[in-house]
Parts: structure tokens; sequence; C-alpha cells
């Protein structure tokens, strides 16, 4: 019976304290597209938006931004924080996940989801 309970209000706290997914990504964005350019400090993609229109974002790069792409926590881990460029190349697909800022868009992540043919 002690067991039922416990059982019971872990249920309980698990659904009142669970966090919803519109509270989770009200802030954050998600854009997907093609980099056109990459520098130190910004990243601009285009992407298609639906219904055959296209966008071109420019987004802010800082030290808080986090690039996922393939060999990049190895290439970190070597020799500590490595420059954007020379993880995310003219021509990659990518997903950015950024917020509003002051004066513009600031990137939070940047996922490399397919590098540019060579």
């Amino acid at each position: 019976m002690k067991s039922l309970v416990v059982a019971a209000s872990f249920g309980v706290l698990s659904i009142v304290l669970w966090p919803t997914p519109y509270a989770l990504a009200q802030d954050a964005k998600v854009a997907r597209g093609i980099v056109t350019t990459v520098a130190a400090s910004s990243l601009t993609i285009k992407g298609n938006s639906g219904g055959g229109s296209t966008f071109t974002q420019t987004f802010t790069i800082d030290e808080r931004t986090r690039v996922f792409a393939k060999g990049a926590g190895t290439a970190a881990a070597k020799g500590g924080r490595l420059p954007i460029s020379d993880l995310v190349a003219n021509g990659d697909r990518v997903s950015v996940y950024y917020e509003k800022a002051a004066g513009g868009l600031h990137a939070s992540d940047v996922r490399v989801t397919m590098k540019a043919a060579q």
C-alpha cells in the first residue's frame, strides 16, 4: 500500500511539474537552409519558406553559440574552442536555433545537417 501511495505521488508531481512544449519553445525559433556566408561573428542562410518563396536570414554568432557538426567535438577537444568557419562552410545545410535579440537574430545552436559536396 505504501508503494502505491509513493508511486501515485510521483505520478501527480510529474504531471503538475512537467513543462509544456509551448513553455519550452516560446522564445526559440528554428530556420533551415543553406549557408551562403559564414564569418567569425555572423552566419547567413538562404532557405525556402514554402509555397516557392525564399528567405535570407543573418544571425549573430558569439561565444555562447553552440555548433554541432561531424567531428566538432573531437576537434574542439584537441585544441579548445574552434571558430565557426572551421566547422561550417558555404553550401552546408544547417538548422539554426535562434532568438530575437537587440538589433537582430542571435544563433544559440547551429546544427550542420548535411555537408556541402566537395
